[in-house]
């Protein structure tokens, strides 16, 4: 099995943990990150693609979805820090 991220979450995660780790601390955090996770990039096509869909609100969630279906995705995870929770969607 092999999971991924895609490339914009990484400038994401960057940000949201800038209130608890150092800059050099998320530098580290995500290079592990990305030791263990392959990275699927967002291209033109996946953006575009994010922009004609009217199934999502929000541009991040649709943007991660064209990734997953490029790399054919079985699930999607990610976690709310607002709510604290895991979440898990069968593509």
């Amino acid at each position: 099995m092999q999971g991924y991220l895609a490339a914009h979450s990484i400038s994401n995660i960057f940000y949201i943990l800038r209130k608890d780790l150092s800059i050099e601390d998320r530098r580290i955090v995500l290079l592990n990150l990305c030791e263990i996770l392959e990275v699927e990039g967002v291209d033109s096509r996946k953006v575009k693609s994010a922009l004609n869909r009217g199934d999502f609100k929000d541009l991040e969630d649709c943007i991660q979805d064209e990734c997953a279906a490029a790399i054919k995705a079985d699930y999607i995870m990610w976690v709310s820090k607002v709510l604290f929770y895991f979440v898990s969607y069968h593509i």
